[in-house]
């Protein structure tokens, strides 16, 4: 038994590999992906619309913010952060379920700029985010938003 116990040890003692990077990584908004297409593709500049205001000075290049202009805003985190969870689950799933295809997938976080909390809808390409905004917008309005979101293009976001 004492032999197996030193074993053990001895095994997780080891160092792990390193392996050599082939290349720098660049944060995404400064590295160029040419798949993605470019920022010039889209075609939705600042301004007010119909129930909401779009952004397109965000931190992410290229990307959009999108800001409902209805009642409904986002509710603040109090206590054990319960409610806002179940809240900002729900949004998320129906945001998802309305832009469907469009859209790779949507999550909570830094909005357009750095003081933004909101969701982040992710796209395959610069030339998807105007449909997207059209699309966001009805769902905006229909629902009297006061919410944001950012539109930013990135192919490396897997659908679950």
């Amino acid at each position: 038994m004492r032999g197996l116990v030193v074993l053990v040890v001895a095994a997780c003692a080891r160092e792990p590999a390193v392996r050599p990077a082939t290349a720098p990584v660049a944060p995404p908004s400064t590295t160029p992906l040419p798949a993605l297409g470019t920022p010039a593709e889209v075609q939705t500049h600042a301004g007010v619309y119909d129930g909401y205001e779009v952004d397109d000075a965000c931190r992410d290049v290229g990307a959009r913010g999108v800001r409902g202009l209805g009642a409904h805003e986002m509710p603040p985190i109090v206590g054990d952060g319960r409610d806002f969870d179940l809240w900002a689950t729900a949004l998320q799933r129906d945001t998802e379920q309305t832009l469907g295809p469009l859209v790779l997938g949507v999550g909570f976080g830094i909005g357009c700029r750095d003081e933004d909390r909101g969701f982040r809808v992710y796209v395959r390409r610069f030339g998807e985010i105007d449909a997207v905004i059209e699309a966001l917008g009805r769902f905006i309005r229909d629902r009297e938003l006061g919410v944001r979101f950012l539109i930013v293009p990135s192919p490396r976001i897997v659908p679950l």
